[in-house]
C-alpha cells in the first residue's frame, strides 16, 4: 500500500537528521522522499534502512533551539504519513494486530502530550540538578549514593559521548504527537528550555560538561568523605 503525502512544507533551518526505517515498512517510501526533500533544503539527512524489518521509522535531530520549529514543521507530515498508513492498511487487512489495537486520537489528545512534554522536560530539569549536585544530599542521606553514582555516571557518559539522553527523545516524540510547532513564551520554554537544551551547544562545550560533572562530582565526594565537616554529617 503507498501512501503519498505532499511534502509542500519548507524545512529549512532544520538541524542534521537521521532517519531509521525497516524495508518492509509501510511508510518506507514516504520516509525515503522525506530524506530526498530535506536534502534538497539543505538539510543533512542521513538515511538507513534494515532488511526484513517491520515497523521500525526513528527520525532523530539535535534539539536544539533553532531546531524547534522546524521539528513542528515535520510533524504535519510525520501525522499524515501514520494516520494514511493507518487507514489504507486497516481495509486491506495488511496491518499486523499490534497496530489494529492502537485508538485513534481523542479530542483534547493533543493538550495531554504538551502536558506530558512539559512533565519530561520538568523531570529532566531535575534529573541534571541531581547528576550535578546530588553528592550534597549525601551528608543527610548516605545511601542515596547507591543511586547517585550510577545517574552521575550516565550524566557523564551521554556528555562524553555526545549521545542523546533517552528523556529528550521522549520529549521529542510527545511534542510532535501534540502537533507543537513550537514553545509558547511559557516559563518551561523562556527558562527551563534554554538551560537543558542551550541553542549554540558544541561538541567542545559537551565534553567540558561531561569534565564538569566529573569534576564537581569528585570535589563534593571528596568533601562528603574526607572533610571533618562532612563525616560528621555522614
Amino acid at each position: 500500500a503507498g501512501v503519498h503525502a505532499p511534502l509542500a512544507t519548507s524545512l529549512h533551518g532544520l538541524p542534521p537528521m537521521l532517519i531509521q526505517v525497516g524495508e518492509q515498512e509501510i511508510l518506507y517510501d514516504d520516509a525515503a522522499r522525506l530524506a530526498a526533500h530535506a536534502r534538497e533544503c539543505g538539510v543533512s539527512c542521513q538515511f538507513e534502512d534494515y532488511a526484513q524489518r517491520w515497523h521500525v521509522f526513528h527520525l532523530q535531530a539535535f534539539y536544539l533551539r533553532s531546531a524547534a520549529n522546524a521539528i513542528g514543521r515535520l510533524a504535519s507530515f510525520a501525522r499524515a504519513c501514520v494516520d494514511g498508513a493507518r487507514e489504507e492498511t486497516a481495509s486491506s487487512g495488511a496491518m499486523p494486530p499490534r497496530w489494529k489495537r492502537i485508538p485513534r486520537r481523542r479530542k483534547g489528545g493533543p493538550m495531554g502530550f504538551s502536558l506530558a512534554a512539559g512533565a519530561v522536560l520538568l523531570l529532566h530539569l531535575a534529573f541534571v540538578l541531581f547528576v550535578v549536585f546530588g553528592a550534597l544530599l549525601l551528608v543527610r542521606w548516605p545511601r542515596l549514593a547507591w543511586l547517585h553514582l550510577p545517574a552521575a555516571a550516565w550524566g557523564f557518559f551521554i556528555e562524553l559521548s555526545g549521545r542523546l539522553c533517552p528523556l529528550t527523545t521522549l520529549e521529542n516524540l510527545l511534542r510532535m504527537r501534540a502537533g507543537l510547532a513550537g514553545y509558547g513564551e511559557s516559563f518551561v520554554e523562556h527558562y527551563l528550555l534554554r538551560l537543558i537544551y542551550p541553542g549554540s551547544l558544541t561538541r567542545d562545550m559537551q565534553l567540558a560538561l561531561a569534565v564538569g560533572v566529573l569534576a564537581i562530582n569528585l570535589l563534593l565526594y571528596g568533601w562528603v568523605l574526607f572533610s571533618p565537616r562532612g563525616r560528621q554529617h555522614s
